[in-house]
């Protein structure tokens, strides 16, 4: 860690919970440092067991209490956290056995599932550490997909950002939208296992927001459709050969869906009853929108019929 502070800090708190005999796991962009990521850190975020192990630490830490255990609820976590600030660095820890994590993916929550026993060993700022697993990590740092989730995981090489290549221009028949393929490897470079939004330049034309998805059965490819428009703008039509650029595309719910979802038990039931697709379907309509209040009566119709 670069900053004083929170080299202090870690030290200060990784001797507390030792001393406390409280298991942890150390998570967010601390954990993507430990493991080879550079982004810069504003915080320090630890998982513990529970709600008992937040009350032990507060009272341990009572000179460096910012706030004491409170449930908290946002787009991306739902979670009893504690926080500290020692050194004048934020220190968060959270209670592993209620967490939930929105997994943009299949647009739902998911428990943290934290095993502390499988804690890797790790290094960082002269402190030894317990890590969440890497490959935990770049499963929930997939499925949070927030702009710094997205650098670390290019930092930690595994996805690369963007990736670019060239590919050709197909139709299965004249009716039929034109499209073109991404090869698997090159899809797996963007992290992606499943359907996906990303952002695509052809031919150095930005054709926005595009949903890459495999193709299944008879051919090791991934493909998005080009719509006429987009087509006729760019004068590509079918055999043309063209220069792709693709990057992942933050699909963290938009605020106004999230809203209604939290606070209306009906939107609820709603988005509950709908397939991943539709999710993704509802998600990036209400996105689309450039005005808060458009997005809003998008997000209303979507989840509640008007």
């Amino acid at each position: 860690m670069a900053d004083p502070r929170g080299a202090a800090a870690l030290h200060w708190i990784i001797g507390l919970l030792d001393e406390q005999q409280i298991p942890y796991q150390i998570v967010g962009g601390l954990a993507a440092r430990a493991y080879g990521a550079r982004r810069p850190l504003a915080d320090i975020d630890i998982y513990v067991p529970d709600e008992g192990a937040l009350d032990a630490i507060g009272s341990a830490a009572e000179g460096h209490l910012v706030a004491t255990p409170r449930r908290h609820r946002d787009a991306h976590w739902d979670l009893t956290f504690l926080e500290l600030r020692p050194h004048g660095w934020t220190v968060e820890l959270a209670a592993a056995s209620s967490a939930r994590v929105w997994d943009r993916r299949v647009q739902t929550w998911r428990p943290a599932e934290i095993r502390f026993e499988l804690g890797e060993e790790r290094t960082a700022a002269g402190v030894d550490l317990l890590v969440m697993p890497r490959r935990q990590l770049v499963d929930y740092k997939n499925g949070l997909g927030r702009a710094v989730d997205l650098v670390d995981l290019v930092e930690l090489g595994e996805i690369s950002h963007p990736i670019r290549i060239g590919s050709k221009v197909e139709r299965k028949s004249p009716e039929l939208p034109r499209f073109v393929t991404v090869p698997e490897e090159r899809a797996a470079h963007l992290g992606l296992t499943r359907t996906a939004m990303v952002e695509i330049s052809v031919d150095g034309r930005d054709i926005g927001r595009r949903s890459l998805k495999p193709w299944g059965g008879e051919r090791d490819v991934w493909f998005f459709e080009l719509t006429r428009d987009h087509a006729d703008a760019g004068d590509w039509d079918t055999a043309d050969v063209v220069a792709l650029e693709i990057r992942r595309a933050d699909e963290s719910l938009p605020a106004e869906a999230y809203t209604l979802l939290h606070h209306r038990t009906d939107a609820a039931e709603t988005w509950a009853a709908l397939t991943p697709s539709r999710r993704r379907m509802i998600a990036e309509d209400v996105r689309s929108a450039k005005r808060a209040a458009t997005r809003e009566r998008r997000a209303r119709k979507h989840l509640l019929g008007g």
